[in-house]
């Protein structure tokens, strides 16, 4: 359904409304090493940079891949 939800793995619930604007299905997530930022990828191979504290984008979608984004990273620096 193109979107991402964030869960409190000590209760099981879901935190917040969901991350909507993926077109395809996601196929990756990751946070970045403070938890400022989430990437999420999906099968059009379109990634997006999320604020988690508001749920709001970060920034314009990264686009040109030429398939699905199946995995996105953070270097610790």
């Amino acid at each position: 359904d193109g979107m991402v939800r964030l869960w409190d793995p000590a209760t099981h619930q879901t935190v917040g409304a969901p991350l909507t604007g993926h077109t395809g299905s996601a196929t990756a997530v990751a946070f970045s090493p403070s938890g400022g930022l989430l990437a999420t990828a999906d099968v059009d191979g379109m990634v997006r940079l999320w604020d988690p504290a508001t749920h709001q984008t970060v920034g314009a979608p990264l686009t040109g891949h030429t398939g699905s984004a199946t995995a996105v990273a953070f270097s610790p620096d």
